[in-house]
């Protein structure tokens, strides 16, 4: 039902991969998030495995990754945001281009506590792969 670019399908998959797997490691089960957070296992499972089309509307799913995050103890705002970021582009070298992925990892740094640390300031969690421009 979402009408997502091919970036923000990739973008969304990403996200939903990276919360299935906290959550895999805080040990929850997709049933028993669902009911912490109200939202159907059925769209948490369509999130987390970016199945666009079992997703309602892109405002819908912001909410949907903002409840998820936060349930897992992460900045759901900040990972919401950056999924936000995937509707807006900017022109480089006079073709469009999404920041998304580099909002994303941004996000994803500031909510884990991984950033600059000893890796450099190009450095992204090893978990996560790389997101955007290097």
């Amino acid at each position: 039902m979402a009408k997502l670019a091919p970036t923000q399908i990739e973008q969304l998959q990403s996200i939903g991969a990276y919360l299935r797997q906290v959550r895999q490691e805080q040990g929850l089960s997709v049933d028993m998030l669902a009911n912490q957070i109200f939202i159907r296992p059925a769209l948490l499972q369509a999130l987390e495995s970016g199945q666009d089309a079992a997703l309602p509307e892109p405002v819908f799913i912001q909410g949907f990754i903002r409840r998820y995050a936060e349930a897992l103890g992460l900045d759901g705002q900040a990972i919401a945001s950056a999924s936000a970021g995937a509707s807006r582009s900017l022109r480089v070298n006079g073709e469009r281009s999404s920041y998304f992925g580099r909002a994303f990892g941004t996000a994803i740094a500031a909510t884990t506590g991984a950033g600059l640390g000893s890796a450099g300031a190009g450095a992204r969690p090893r978990h996560l792969g790389t997101f955007g421009p290097q």
